[in-house]
Order: C-alpha cells, then structure tokens, then sequence
C-alpha cells in the first residue's frame, strides 16, 4: 500500500506543503470577493417583487461570482498540475477550467430516485491518529492489519480498498473500532445520472424568494433583507468551492489509473478558529476512488492530494497538521476540549439535489419518528418558476426578449445585460432544438 512519503524527499512535501498552503491562501482571497460582489448589488436592492428588477441585480452579483469562479478553477487547475509535477519528477500540465456554469445541478425525478438511497457513513482507515481524538470507552490494543493482496477484498488499479467491513477474527484499528462501534458501514453509493444544470441566474434569483418568504411569515423588512443577504453569501461561498471541486475531479480523472490510484483530503486546521470539524477530519482518515466527488460541507477548507502506487504524501501531511492543533488546543493536558466535543461524530455522505455529495453529521436517530426520508425532502426543496429553461418555452422568452428590446430602446438603458443574457439563452436553447431533430 501507499506509504506517507514513499520516494518524496523531505523538501518535496515540504514544497507540497507550500502549495496547498498557496492554494488555500489564494481560494480564502477569491472567496472574499465573490461575498463582496454578490452582497454589494442587493444591500440597497428594494424590488425584490419585480422579476426583472431581480434578474438584473442577480446578473450584477454573477459578474462577480462567475470570474471568481472560473479563476478558483484555474488555481486549482495550475495546483494539481505542479503538485503531480512534484509527486512524480514529471512536468504536467493543467488540463483547462471547468465550466463554471453546469456546476448545480437540476432536481429532476431521475435525481429524486438518487436521493433515495441511504446515506454513507464514512469509516476511517485507521492511518491517522484519530485515537487522540475519538477514544473509545476501553480502547484496544491491536494492531492494524495491513491490507493482504491474496485477499478477496475490493481492489482499484491493485490496490486493496478499506470497505470498512471486519471479517471475524481481524485484529481492529482505532478507526475500526470507532466505525464498528457506531454502525456497520453501507455500502457505496451508484454513479449519479448525468442531470441538467441549473442555470446560475434562475439559483441565485432564490435570493428574492427567500426575502418574499420571510416577509410572508411577518418578518420585517430589515430581517428579510438581513436573510436574504445571508443567503447570498451562502450561495456565493459555495459556487467557490464547487468550482475546485469541479476541477479536482476533472484533472484527476484525466490521470493514468496505474499511477494515481486515489486521492485523500487534506485538513487546513490554521483556517477556523477551533480547527477542522469532525466531519473533515473523520473524512480525512481515508483514501478515495478517482471517479468519487470531494463530498462539500458549509465552509469546507479542504484540500486534494493524488495519492499514487507508492507514496500517499498527504496522509503525512495530515498528521502533521493534527499534531500541531491537538496539542496545541490541549495545553500540554494530553487531550483538548475540541477532542471532547467530536468523539461522538458520525460522518455520512448523502445526496444533495443540488449540490451533489455533500458531507454531514449522522442522524442520532436515523430511522426516528417525524423524520422525512430523502425524496420527501428533497421533493420539499422543489421552487415552481425556477425549473430549468428549455426549447418549448423558446416562444415566450422570444416575445419577452421583443418587450425588453423595446424597453432598452426607450432609454431603460439598465436592461443592456438581461437584453444580452436573454439572447445568449435563446440562442442556446435553439441550438438544442436544433441538435434534438
């Protein structure tokens, strides 16, 4: 199996070190400016009940997120690309930006039977010390069994995949015993269907929606503002992280399968103010098959490092990193307070209709009365009058498209960009007309 260093010398993991800490660096400034451009536009907005009012203000906030976007792309494009120049002593070249449009996707049927199936706990390696941190009432002392290549289990390019399963008669690791502890780990989930994207103008008109539902429930308008804002910042903090995960996954599958094996999370403990959370640093005790999405959780930090036949440098890295914050939070006690607050996490992966994989803290009561299964949920999340444009509705929006033509000529010289974006959509749409015949 991979090993932390494998042939990389020690000033090769430092350097790679120093470009995530670059990458991390550039990604925090990028993720400030997209906030900045998608609250600016709405702070003194007042015509959240007119749709071409908000139309206009929400493309104002995509002038901003989008270049930000596809520049976080380009970052982590240019990251992997001299991390695998490090990693192997071979030049790499980045393999080009994502679009940075098709990155949220559309609530469809298809994908409602998706979110049916049962969330994902994710089970440790058991090669971080998470011991220090998710200690079991009595913790055993056995030894970690290395993987047997004789062994029936599940291999990807040759190599053994921890399941998480425990066959009788396996001594445990202390990630094992935690997983085992808690549940039986599921099984992993089918390939999500190709769906089609959510257009960008038709999520972050949502930011209206949730002002029109706030003041619907008795809100004032200072509050409803205040969260719709909030949502704003929201949308924007993650259209920055789904643009490097995009571009992870691209780059990465585009790799030779028998030299890059996986990937693994990399923790960035310096960037919150207690550390990692559980969920990340539960996910970060495991390697990943290259065709698996970086499941996202709010205000993620992490990190991607390839892993390959023979050197898993994150794994290293982490350590590291767990070190340092675990005794530094302790004070020289032997066990911090953060430690106490997450030795009861459980990780999961699930489906967000949206968003795709996303990371969260199991239920404690999974199967718990009251509680709605996946498609009632997500069904829940479905917005009439935000489903995705398609070649039918292509009369109306060409009669629309005449309406603002006629404003803009008037001299409503502010519908200049919908009049563009208008035209672009219909130009699409026909051009999917035309391919379908």
């Amino acid at each position: 199996m991979p090993t932390a260093d494998g042939n990389l010398t020690a000033a090769e993991v430092a350097q790679l070190y120093a470009l995530i800490d670059t990458l991390t660096t550039i990604r925090r400034q990028l993720t400030q400016l997209a906030v900045s451009g998608a609250l600016v536009p709405l702070r003194g907005f007042t015509g959240w009940y007119d749709n071409v009012e908000v139309d206009l203000a929400m493309l104002q906030v995509l002038r901003v997120v989008q270049p930000v976007q596809r520049r976080m792309a380009e970052v982590t494009d240019a990251y992997l690309a001299r991390a695998m120049t490090t990693m192997t002593g071979r030049p790499h070249r980045p393999v080009g930006a994502v679009d940075i449009t098709k990155l949220r996707r559309h609530l469809t049927p298809e994908l409602a039977e998706v979110l049916d199936r049962p969330p994902v706990e994710l089970v440790p390696d058991g090669d971080l010390p998470l011991d220090r941190v998710f200690r079991d009432p009595e913790p055993s002392t056995a030894r970690r069994r290395d993987p047997d290549p004789d062994d029936d289990a599940p291999t990807v390019a040759g190599r053994t995949v921890n399941t998480g399963l425990v066959r009788p008669g396996d001594p445990l690791s202390p990630g094992q015993q935690l997983a085992r502890s808690r549940t039986r780990a599921a099984p992993a989930p089918a390939a999500t269907p190709t769906l089609r994207a959510v257009d960008p103008l038709a999520a972050y008109s949502r930011v209206a929606a949730q002002y029109r539902y706030r003041i619907s429930e008795g809100d004032s308008e200072d509050v409803a503002r205040r969260k719709a804002l909030q949502r704003a910042q929201a949308m924007a903090q993650t259209d920055v992280a789904l643009a490097q995960r995009a571009q992870e996954h691209e780059v990465l599958i585009q790799y030779d399968p028998r030299e890059v094996i996986g990937w693994r999370r990399i923790l960035r403990p310096e960037l919150s103010k207690e550390g990692p959370c559980g969920l990340c640093i539960v996910a970060a005790d495991r390697w990943y098959r290259i065709e698996e999405l970086k499941p996202l959780h709010d205000n993620c930090k992490c990190a991607v490092l390839p892993i390959l036949r023979g050197a898993d440098p994150g794994l290293k890295l982490n350590a590291d990193d767990l070190k340092r914050l675990y005794t530094a939070a302790a004070g020289g006690e032997g066990r911090s307070t953060a430690g106490r607050r997450l030795n009861r996490v459980r990780a999961m992966i699930t489906e967000d209709g949206e968003l795709g994989p996303i990371l969260v803290n199991g239920p404690k009561n999974p199967r718990g009365k009251g509680r709605r299964g996946p498609r009632a949920a997500a069904a829940a999340t479905r917005r009439p009058g935000y489903e995705p444009f398609t070649p039918d509705d292509l009369p109306n929006l060409e009669m629309g498209l005449e309406d603002m033509i006629s404003r803009f000529q008037a001299g409503a010289r502010h519908y200049g960009p919908l009049v563009e974006y208008r035209r672009n959509l219909i130009a699409k749409l026909r051009a999917e007309a035309t391919a379908g015949r």
